[in-house]
C-alpha cells in the first residue's frame, strides 16, 4: 500500500525538473513552466513546504497537493475515476525509485530548526548600519546609480553600497562588535555552523522608515538577472539562524509631507526623491501588489489633509495587440487602482500621475517608470509646482470640508 502522506512537493519537483520544467530555483522556491497556462517566464512557483501558484491573473492555478501538481503537469486516463489518485501516487513512488526524499515529519522537523524570530526593526537597523560601514560601492555600481540620476553626494547619503564578497569576514567583525546576527535578515549559518550573509552579485538598494530614522533591510540589484528578476531581498528565510525580510517599502519623508508620491520599487522611490530634492514624500513598495506595507503609513496619516500620489509605471496606460503584454498592462493599471482606494479607506484623498501620454490619453512607450521621465525633464520646478498646487489645494478643500462638518453637527 503506498502512503500518500509521504509524497512531498519536493519529490514531485524532482520528477518535473528532470523533466527540464523548473526555470530558476534559490533551492526552496521553483519557477516553473505552468502545468495550466504552460507560460514559461517563470511565473509559476512552487513552494517547498507551502504549496503553488500562478502569478498570471488569467490562470491562477493554486493548491498544496503534490499528487495534485503531478496530476496536473502529466495528465493520463489512468487517474481519472475512482482509482485516479492511487494511480497517480503509484506513479510518483515508481518515477522515485519506489521512495521519497523527505517524510513529511522529516520536513516539519527540518523547518521547525530554522525557525527564528526576527529581531525588532531597532536592532536590524543597528546591525545593518554597521554593516554598511564595512561595505564598499565598486565603480561599476557608482556608475549605474550616476545614470540614473544620482549625484555623487545623494549616492553616500542614502548609503548605497555594493553586496560584500568576504561574507564570512563581515560576520565576524560584526560578532565581534557584539551583534547576533539570528534572526536578522539576511544572516545565516552554513552547514558548518558558521555565520554567512546572502550573496549575489551586485548592489544594496537600502530600505528606509524615515519616520522613525531606521535602516529596515536592503534589496539588491542584481548584475545578472535571471528570468526579469532584477531585484531581490537581502533575506535569510528558511536557512539556519535567518529570516525573512518581508514585502516591506521604503518611506522617505520630504519637506512638504502632506505630499506622497507612491511608487513601485525601493531604488526607483530613492531616485524620483533624490530628482526632486526631497521637496516631497516618497513610498516604494516592493511591487504593486504590495499594498499590506503601506497600512503604517495610512495610519500615520489617517483623515489628514494630505493628498497621496499614485506612480505606478506608465504601462498602466497602455495597450498592446500582444495578450501577455495587454495582460500586465491592465494588471498594473488595476494595481494602481487598488492602491488610490486603500488610501481613500484611511480617508486620504489620492490622485494618479500620468506622463508621456500621447493627445489621445495613452502612454507612448518612452518613459515607463517616474525616474525616467524626471531623468530627462528639465522643468522639474513645474512638476513640482504643479504637485504643491494640488495639496494646497487639497488641504483647503479638506479644510473647508470639515468645517462645513462641525457646522452640520452643531
Amino acid at each position: 500500500m503506498c502512503d500518500n502522506n509521504r509524497i512531498t512537493l519536493e519529490d514531485v519537483v524532482s520528477i518535473i525538473s528532470s523533466e527540464g520544467m523548473v526555470i530558476h530555483t534559490n533551492g526552496r522556491t521553483f519557477q516553473c513552466e505552468c502545468p495550466s497556462c504552460h507560460d514559461r517566464r517563470g511565473k509559476f512557483y512552487v513552494t517547498l513546504g507551502e504549496g503553488y501558484y500562478c502569478h498570471r491573473a488569467s490562470c491562477g492555478l493554486k493548491g498544496k497537493d503534490p499528487i495534485k501538481l503531478f496530476m496536473e503537469y502529466f495528465p493520463s486516463p489512468d487517474y481519472e475515476g475512482d482509482d485516479g489518485y492511487k494511480n497517480a501516487v503509484k506513479d510518483i513512488y515508481a518515477s522515485i525509485g519506489g521512495d521519497v526524499s523527505y517524510q513529511k515529519q522529516q520536513w516539519k522537523e527540518m523547518t521547525k530548526q530554522y525557525d527564528v524570530e526576527r529581531k525588532s526593526d531597532d536592532y536590524c537597523s543597528k546591525v545593518y548600519f554597521s554593516m554598511i560601514k564595512l561595505c564598499y560601492l565598486r565603480k561599476e555600481h557608482k556608475e549605474d546609480l550616476l545614470r540614473r540620476g544620482l549625484t555623487e553626494e545623494q549616492i553616500r547619503r542614502f548609503l548605497f553600497r555594493s553586496v560584500p564578497k568576504d561574507r564570512y569576514g563581515l560576520c565576524r567583525l560584526l560578532i565581534k562588535m557584539g551583534y547576533d546576527l539570528e534572526g536578522v535578515p539576511g544572516f545565516y549559518k552554513d552547514d558548518k555552523g558558521n555565520w554567512t550573509c546572502f550573496g549575489v552579485s551586485g548592489y544594496l538598494c537600502p530600505v528606509f522608515d524615515g519616520e522613525r530614522n531606521i535602516l529596515l533591510g536592503f534589496q539588491v540589484r542584481v548584475d545578472n538577472p535571471r528570468d526579469g528578476g532584477k531585484y531581490i531581498w537581502f533575506a535569510s528565510k528558511d536557512k539556519p539562524g535567518g529570516a525573512s525580510s518581508g514585502s516591506i517599502p521604503t518611506f522617505l519623508p520630504g519637506k512638504n509631507q502632506r505630499a506622497i508620491i507612491v511608487t513601485e520599487g525601493i531604488l526607483k522611490a530613492t531616485v524620483i526623491y533624490s530628482l526632486l530634492g526631497g521637496e516631497v514624500s516618497v513610498i516604494g513598495v516592493a511591487g504593486i501588489k504590495s499594498l499590506k506595507g503601506l497600512i503604517p503609513y495610512f495610519e500615520l496619516y489617517k483623515d489628514t489633509s494630505t493628498l497621496i500620489f499614485e506612480a505606478y509605471d506608465m504601462e498602466k496606460c497602455g495597450h498592446s495587440d500582444d495578450a501577455h503584454t495587454e495582460e500586465k498592462y491592465r494588471s498594473v493599471e488595476e494595481w494602481a487602482r487598488k492602491l488610490q482606494e486603500k488610501a481613500e479607506e484611511y480617508g486620504i484623498n489620492s490622485r494618479p500621475l500620468k506622463w508621456d501620454l500621447s493627445p489621445e490619453g495613452e502612454w507612448n512607450g518612452t518613459y515607463k517608470g517616474l525616474d525616467d521621465f524626471l531623468l530627462d525633464y528639465d522643468r522639474k520646478d513645474v512638476f513640482l509646482w504643479y504637485l504643491l498646487d494640488k495639496m494646497r489645494k487639497n488641504q483647503k478643500m479638506t479644510e473647508f470640508l470639515r468645517a462645513q462638518q462641525k457646522e452640520v453637527e452643531s
